[in-house]
């Protein structure tokens, strides 16, 4: 085989390796849950399960505000092996709403393990807060030895389905102790569930299932001979005797109870192993002296091939609560004629077992903001609704961009703020437990300051704590931000909306803040995000065919601004007055026209402006932007009037006037007469009385060339004299 041909298979080689380590890596990622699950499920089995023990598993639905919205379940993989009893996977469940079981609670895959479903509504979660719901699996482990029937692990998975889809896994695993107990002489245990306490193992009292609180009492099973046996039982102060579940499932004999107590008689081998349990309760009947506080069973003679086993229950006393139980014992003696042979006792404790439910909930105190720099409070509320709620649990609140911490104003039942500057985060931790149905707030003061900020822009905020641990969120709290101020143009007359005005703002000192503000179509102008502080809209251009209006709309800007300023200003139509000066005089033949006159304008008969205007302006006037309508919608009457000039006669049409030149006038070099003679007054609007460019035919029906028109007639008739006379001279020149 050549080199080449090698080195082509060893990249083969390597393409499968890779793509070999891409599939492992990938069905490892698949196995174990994956970080930040939202919404999430995790799982937590006993450290270790015991032979006979009881196993309690707890699994914990978490997840943010609202992404628990669609109806959901959780499945639960238990290895078969582990379970005395698949009937305890749902009798001895606790669970609480939101989650529920179908008759059909669990069932078997086909490859050694229960699955069981449990359910959860949807619509019995509070979408607008954080939550953390848990149930405890319970059922009780088999009696084995060694590890033949039960692997010395065992494995437990959690799968959360939504629309049928996986979305979070988890998976917790336990060592399996077989019975170590050999063959003892007389030994007393509990097969209630256990913590580890510094070393010590102490087993847990519910303080409201009896069942659950279960002892056993093994006897002789090192094969002794005992003439004459008693055996007693002592409870605490904090327990009363109580019935509990059979040891031995399907044992033959009388299954009644005597004083709470079931007595097996069983065959033990030589590795400690009972075998064969028969109940023999009633055949001791008249022996077994019981009340509340325990009780004795007077076995008499036992031979050496004679094994018992006696197991009972215990019920917490009323008064006895976690706090107050402390760690109690359970003792048992021994005593052989009037001789105490043996004594074994049992450490026990409180635990609250009920399933809990809690939550986080964030308020702010504004969801709007009119301004770009603010002090807001934010309220974080943790509640336990069941079960019990640590104390070390820690809330935290990571602030959004442009917020700052500022102070706390209440923390009860919480440390005090730590404030981590380089994350923008500020923590509290609870200093103790939450007592079921009970909740503890906190308050914090932040600051907002954004001078880029854009209406429209949000503030979102929400705080997380760890339950179970997973990090769960709270819902969002929401500050918008909206303009500071809003002014909206109208119609004086029609109130219509006036789009295209243009406006700045200037504040208190009358530096412009901002400019070139056009109203919208809905003739709205918006200030835009600004500090606090003083300010005033002020128009710099009217909408089309309106009268512009420079007169300040004030407003102001207060710190937490809570809502925008709304201000209307009314526009009123604008009209506007023109016309033309026409001169009768021979093209100012007799040199007396004036180089200029004077109009004045008169709003319902009251002088408002006036003119001045000659032949530099071609004898034209206007005066604009003249408002239409007064306040009262009423339109005004707008009329000129020529200071009247010497000389001449004035005749007015409309807007224009007709200046004729009076007859056997002399040149005069007297000034005109500053009084307005022969005028009149017109509301007519410019666009039906514009008779610029065309001829002026005044009342008495005479037609009068424009100011500046030459006389083309005599012209003509001087030119035909000339060449008269030109004709006539070179006729004579000729003749001479």
């Amino acid at each position: 085989m050549n080199l080449s041909r090698l080195k082509k298979l060893a990249m083969v080689f390597v393409v499968i390796l890779m793509a070999f380590n891409q599939i492992s890596s990938v069905n490892v990622v698949a196995a174990t849950k994956a970080q930040g699950d939202d919404p999430g499920v995790t799982i937590h089995s006993p450290e270790k399960i015991n032979s006979q023990g009881l196993v309690d598993i707890d699994v914990t639905l978490s997840a943010s505000a609202g992404k628990l919205s669609e109806n959901g379940q959780i499945e639960v993989k238990i290895p078969k092996e582990i379970v005395d009893d698949p009937i305890q996977l749902s009798s001895m469940i606790r669970l609480t709403d939101p989650f529920y079981l179908n008759d059909l609670a669990y069932r078997e895959d086909g490859i050694g393990n229960y699955i069981l479903s449990v359910n959860y509504d949807a619509t019995k979660i509070n979408q607008n807060e954080a939550v953390g719901y848990s149930f405890t699996i319970e059922f009780r482990a088999p009696y084995f030895t060694d590890n033949t029937a039960v692997a010395d692990n065992v494995a437990f998975t959690s799968d959360l389905k939504i629309s049928n889809k996986v979305v979070s896994t988890d998976r917790d695993s336990s060592k399996i102790l077989p019975s170590t107990k050999g063959n003892p002489a007389f030994l007393k245990y509990s097969g209630s569930g256990s913590i580890n306490d510094n070393g010590v193992t102490k087993y847990v009292m519910s303080p409201s299932n009896s069942q659950l609180n279960n002892f056993v009492i093994v006897f002789n099973y090192n094969h002794q001979t005992y003439e004459n046996v008693t055996i007693s039982d002592t409870l605490p102060e904090g327990l009363s005797l109580a019935d509990t579940y059979p040891l031995f499932n399907g044992a033959p004999g009388n299954t009644e109870r005597v004083g709470h107590l079931y007595v097996y008689k069983v065959t033990v081998d030589d590795k400690g192993n009972p075998t064969n349990p028969q109940l023999v309760t009633d055949n001791f009947s008249n022996n077994i002296q019981a009340d509340s506080r325990g009780f004795s069973l007077h076995l008499g003679k036992v031979e050496a091939n004679e094994s018992y086993a006696i197991t009972y229950g215990a019920v917490v006393n009323e008064g006895y609560t976690v706090e107050n139980f402390g760690t109690q014992y359970n003792q048992a003696t021994l005593m052989n004629e009037t001789v105490e042979l043996y004594s074994s006792k049992v450490p026990l404790i409180m635990q609250d077992l009920s399933p809990s439910a809690t939550s986080l909930k964030k308020q702010v105190n504004q969801d709007l903001l009119a301004t770009n720099s603010a002090s807001l409070v934010y309220t974080l509320t943790l509640r336990n609704n069941t079960g019990n709620l640590k104390a070390g649990t820690v809330v935290s609140d990571p602030l959004p961009d442009y917020v700052s911490f500022d102070s706390t104003l209440s923390n009860n039942n919480f440390s005090d703020a730590v404030y981590d500057k380089s994350t923008n985060t500020v923590s509290y931790t609870l200093l103790s437990d939450i007592p079921q149905g009970e909740s503890r707030e906190i308050q914090l003061k932040v600051n907002y300051t954004n001078s880029s900020a854009q209406i429209g822009d949000k503030i979102i905020n929400k705080a997380s704590y760890v339950y179970a641990g997973s990090t769960i969120y709270s819902n969002d709290s929401v500050t918008i931000i909206s303009g500071s101020a809003v002014l909206q143009k109208l119609d004086s007359k029609s109130a219509k909306p006036l789009a295209g005005a243009i406006f700045k703002i200037i504040d208190n000192e009358g530096s412009i803040v901002a400019d070139n503000l056009a109203t919208d179509a809905d003739g709205k102008v918006n200030s835009g995000l600004l500090s606090p502080g003083e300010y005033s809209f002020v128009e710099t251009k009217a909408p089309e065919g309106y009268v512009l209006d420079t007169t300040p709309n004030k407003f102001t800007v207060t710190s937490n601004q809570e809502t925008q300023v709304n201000m209307t200003m009314y526009n009123t139509q604008s009209t506007r007055i023109s016309g033309t000066k026409t001169w009768i005089d021979d093209n100012d033949a007799n040199k007396l026209r004036p180089k200029n006159i004077t109009i004045n304008l008169y709003r319902d008969n009251q002088k408002i402006d006036s003119t001045k205007i000659g032949a530099v302006n071609s004898w034209k006037y206007s005066f604009t932007d003249l408002p239409k309508y007064n306040k009262d919608g009423k339109e005004y009457v707008y009329s000129v009037k020529e200071v009247s000039v010497k000389n001449y006669t004035c005749e007015q049409d409309g807007f224009n006037f007709i200046n004729t030149l009076n007859k056997n006038e002399k040149p005069s070099i007297t000034s005109p007469s500053s009084e307005n003679t022969g005028t009149v007054s017109s509301s007519t609007p410019l666009e039906t009385n514009n008779l610029e460019g065309n001829k002026i035919k005044p009342t008495n029906g005479k037609s009068y060339p424009k100011t500046g028109e030459k006389s083309s007639f005599g012209l003509v008739v001087g030119g035909i004299i000339l060449i008269l006379l030109s004709v006539c001279f070179f006729y004579k020149r000729k003749r001479v």
